[in-house]
């Protein structure tokens, strides 16, 4: 090996799914939720956008909740160390913000 020159490595970097898996377990709740608040919205008011609002917050409130669960794979120690914490896909938390 010569001086100032490293070997080549491998990068892996693991699939973290917080979208799919999230949609996977939620579709039925999320479904439900914009049927019933497009019926009461049509009977009522007929303002569908608050019913869309009302359900993209849901979804958004879903999926940072699922990143901030934990997501496998955990961290490698080397991330660790450079990111000075173990959970996945938070790093500056504007994934996260509220």
């Amino acid at each position: 090996m010569q001086t100032g020159k490293t070997g080549a490595h491998k990068i892996n970097i693991p699939e973290r799914s917080f979208l799919r898996s999230t949609l996977k377990e939620k579709r039925k709740d999320w479904s439900q939720l914009i049927i019933k608040g497009i019926h009461h919205e049509l009977t009522h008011s007929g303002d569908i956008s608050a019913v869309l609002e009302i359900v993209g917050e849901q979804m958004s409130g879903d999926v940072k909740s699922k990143i901030l669960s934990g997501i496998e794979p955990k961290n490698a120690k080397s991330t660790i160390r450079q990111k000075k914490s173990s959970k996945p896909l938070i790093d500056s938390g504007n994934l996260v913000a509220q």
